[in-house]
Formats: C-alpha cells, sequence, structure tokens
C-alpha cells in the first residue's frame, strides 16, 4: 500500500494586485545588486507558518483552525533589504514590523499546536524573499520606501517542479478592517 499524498503548505500575508506591484518594482530595484533568481510576481508572499509536509487530510482542519482567527488590519512599511546568506536569499522587509503581525504570528501558531505543527525557529523575522540563490548584497543597498496595506493572508500550496516552485493558495481569509 503506498503512502498518502503529502502536501507542503505554509500560511503566509498574501499581497493583492497594488502591494505585488509596490513589492516587485522594489524586488526589480535591488535585484541590481547581484545575480541569482528572482521570485516571481505571482509568488511574492510573506510567510507566517511553515508547515512542511501535510497529508490531505489534515488541509480541512487547518482550513478550520485559520477560519477561527482574525487578522487586523495592519499596514507594512517596507524600507529595508537584507540577506540571509544560509539560503542565499534577498528580502524585502519592516524594519519595525507592527506588533500586530508578531501577535497574529504567534497566535497561529498557538492554534496549529493542537494539530501537531511546532514552532522550528525561536524568532519570527518577517520578510519578503526576492531573489534566491543571490550573492551579498552591497552594504549600500537600500529600498525605496513603500507601504503594504496587508488585506488577506492565504494557506498555500508549494509544489516543485522543473520551472522551481509554484504556490496555489487553498484558501484566503480577510484582514479585519
Amino acid at each position: 500500500m503506498s503512502a498518502p499524498p503529502r502536501h507542503r503548505l505554509f500560511f503566509a500575508l498574501w499581497p493583492d494586485d497594488r502591494a505585488r506591484d509596490a513589492l516587485a518594482a522594489a524586488a526589480r530595484a535591488v535585484g541590481g545588486y547581484g545575480g541569482g533568481r528572482a521570485v516571481g510576481y505571482e509568488h511574492l508572499h510573506l510567510t507566517l507558518a511553515f508547515l512542511h509536509s501535510v497529508e490531505a487530510p489534515v488541509i480541512d482542519a487547518l482550513r478550520d483552525v485559520a477560519s477561527g482567527l482574525v487578522l487586523p488590519a495592519m499596514t507594512l512599511h517596507i524600507d529595508r533589504v537584507g540577506y540571509f546568506g544560509r539560503p542565499r536569499v534577498l528580502w524585502l522587509a519592516p524594519s519595525r514590523p507592527p506588533e500586530a503581525l508578531l501577535a497574529f504570528e504567534r497566535g497561529l501558531w498557538a492554534a496549529l499546536s493542537p494539530l501537531g505543527f511546532e514552532r522550528r525557529h525561536t524568532q519570527f523575522r518577517p520578510h519578503v524573499t526576492v531573489r534566491r540563490d543571490a550573492p551579498a548584497p552591497a552594504p549600500d543597498a537600500v529600498v525605496a520606501p513603500f507601504d503594504w496595506r496587508v488585506t488577506a493572508w492565504a494557506l498555500v500550496e508549494s509544489s516543485t517542479g522543473p520551472g522551481g516552485a509554484r504556490y496555489r493558495p487553498l484558501a484566503c481569509w480577510p484582514a479585519a478592517y
């Protein structure tokens, strides 16, 4: 008997077109700092919780848990470009994430815990990956600041193929404005 199918899932802030346009423009601007592969326009997001490989029957439970949470209205002031050396990713982020975002991420993990999910990192570092396999940016790399009015969050499936990762939202919830 074969193992049941598994799905790579994560929860993320999912930008609307206006925010995605601003993120893509900033990504193009900082992309001039080196090589690597640009993250596609449709894949720009801010990960809240990466769940790894999940069996299909758990997806409905994840939707139920998420439906009971409320993402408060917030705006992210994206004003920082950074780099994680180990995975070699260039990213954009707010230098001061709103407390509402940090609290929501903690609450999400608390709600996921009864389903057997555990947070694998000690500190949430909210960011939007814009380039993979990238060299470190110049020390003076900057991004023109802009605001992302968060309108939604999503449960997203990640699948990999010859062209790289593909993200598909399985469910979306609006922010509470």
